[in-house]
């Protein structure tokens, strides 16, 4: 009696400890939770995992094109707006920075919803639920989602009659005890037709390992109560809707788990009956038709999936510290293209200085080296995409049309292609020109207009392809050290500049000014960064002699 109670003890005790740490667990996440909450990672991602993401945008034509993304440095952006808890938190972080919008119905419920969830204490069950889905360096969910979709299935019938035939034999053993032989000749065959197939299921534990988790979060977010949010009850009824269709999916899904590291008696139980049953080829199978059979289904609740949690992670950028504002979208059916921001600022920089930028039509921006121009350009062009993909924007405020978005501001030569700088900047500006005769309306960002090649010959054709730009259905925000471009296209094209600040030294202030500036500090700056004096003196010595 004495070891009967005492056993009873122990197991109380360990059921008591089991409860603490768990609850020590969940305390520690909710503390991380909150802790983290409006802030920016401080871990970058690494390139294997940036590699994985990519492969999200294979086939796909309704993205911003890929200059365009390396242009603005959107990698750095995504990494300071990435504050997703999940797998596909992160995944559709990546894909919808990818997408602008131009239905204003699907960016209306995106800001709703990020204003419901808004806050380091909201919905902390919703976040404990996401946090299930495990991110992975090498693998990606949709990339898993993939990965069975396109799963050869092969021997399900086989795989059942091993089952029945064993089952049976056991029946008939029984009955009969004269067989007992036979469920044991049955079993080392259906061992060796086991060890022979297995390798069709092998490699994909992680795939299924992730599906089942992210469903089991699904399960857990869809009994949360959310009678005072309107976004999120209709977002959890739908849901609760696609999750019911994969039921049986998640049913025995157990059996299909990796095993850990560290073998246990029960697993080692568990192999003898897949070997003698197959079951979990049966399994596998079945899960895997029922995928096949539900695409649409799954990847609805994917999206669903994301927009949540793109939910959680706009509603953290906005209690930030950075101000933000919601984008104000006009129709350009009936009006003209518009870019109007106050105090506008860019998401990267340490210090920014805010500026506004009113384009309803076009600005040609000259000035000092190293004064902003090119900031200001990735600056307007990532406020747009975050406006257009987020419905938010680092600014006081924001008015616009919908636009399409090219850059050319970042070229390099190409070596592969066999191209020269000059060659890789107009095979750009040529995209560029198709876009905009295409009719689109068009938010165009360049850098420097052909600053691959001679003076005159710049000077000329840049003034021709801006004339000719400013006439299709664009806005376009060119920077140029070309100021004889600001008399070439006056009143086709706004001046404004960046400069030195008004003391003349070479510490500059960053403020947008209207007009043109014609001086330049490139000997300065020179001078400021330690090159040898006769290569000052004598450079400001040609450029007095050219003067005279």
């Amino acid at each position: 009696m004495e070891y009967v109670i005492a056993a009873v003890l122990i197991a109380a005790a360990l059921i008591i400890i089991i409860i603490r740490n768990r609850r020590i667990e969940k305390r520690k996440l909710i503390d991380f939770l909150k802790e983290s909450y409006a802030h920016a990672k401080t871990e970058g991602i690494s390139r294997n995992h940036f590699e994985q993401l990519e492969q999200l945008l294979e086939g796909r034509e309704d993205i911003i094109p890929e200059s365009v993304w390396l242009d603005l440095n959107m990698d750095k952006i995504f990494e300071f707006a990435d504050r997703s808890i999940s797998a596909i938190g992160e995944e559709y972080l990546y894909l919808t920075l990818h997408s602008l919008q131009t239905d204003s119905g699907l960016l209306d419920k995106r800001e709703k919803l990020s204003e419901e969830l808004k806050g380091a204490e909201s919905f902390i069950p919703v976040k404990l639920s996401l946090l299930q889905i495990k991110k992975h360096e090498y693998v990606t969910v949709q990339g898993c989602i993939k990965k069975l979709s396109e799963t050869r299935l092969t021997g399900t019938w086989l795989y059942f009659a091993c089952l029945i035939l064993f089952l049976g034999s056991f029946v008939y053993a029984f009955i009969n005890p004269a067989f007992v032989i036979y469920p044991f000749i049955v079993a080392a065959v259906n061992s060796v037709i086991y060890l022979s197939r297995k390798s069709s299921i092998a490699g994909y534990d992680d795939a299924v390992d992730s599906l089942v988790k992210w469903l089991s979060a699904v399960d857990g977010i869809i009994k949360i109560d959310a009678k005072d949010s309107p976004e999120l009850k209709e977002l959890i009824r739908s849901m609760d809707r696609l999750s019911n269709e994969f039921s049986s999916f998640r049913r025995f899904a157990w059996l299909l788990a990796p095993k850990s590291a560290v073998g246990s008696l029960a697993d080692l139980i568990l192999d003898y009956v897949k070997f003698i049953t197959h079951i979990d080829l049966i399994k596998f199978n079945l899960s895997v038709r029922l995928l096949k059979s539900k695409q649409k289904e799954l990847y609805a609740l994917y999206g669903l999936t994301g927009e949540l949690e793109l939910g959680f992670i706009t509603a953290s950028i906005k209690d930030g510290e950075r101000q933000t504002c919601v984008p104000v979208f006009r129709n350009s059916e009936n009006a003209s293209l518009l870019f109007e921001a106050k105090s506008m600022t860019h998401p990267l920089l340490a210090e920014p200085v805010p500026n506004d930028c009113g384009m309803k039509g076009n600005i040609l921006l000259t000035g000092s080296n190293a004064s902003g121009k090119s900031t200001y350009l990735k600056m307007t062009g990532v406020n747009l995409i975050l406006a257009q993909t987020l419905k938010l924007a680092f600014a006081q405020s924001l008015s616009m049309t919908f636009l399409d978005i090219r850059t050319s501001i970042n070229i390099s030569d190409d070596i592969t292609a066999g191209d020269s700088f000059y060659i890789a900047e107009i095979k750009r500006l040529k995209s560029i020109i198709e876009a905009a005769d295409r009719g689109l309306p068009l938010f165009i960002c360049i850098d420097e207009i052909l600053k691959g090649t001679n003076t005159s010959e710049r000077i000329a054709a840049s003034a021709e392809i801006l004339r000719y730009l400013s006439k299709s259905n664009v806005l376009v925000l060119a920077a140029t050290h070309d100021f004889e471009l600001t008399g070439i296209l006056n009143g086709v094209y706004e001046n404004y500049y960046f400069t030195e600040n008004v003391n003349n030294t070479n510490i500059f202030d960053y403020k947008l000014r209207k007009g043109v500036v014609y001086t330049s500090n490139a000997i300065k700056l020179l001078e400021r960064y330690g090159f040898p004096e006769s290569i000052i003196k004598n450079s400001y010595a040609f450029i007095q002699s050219k003067k005279a």
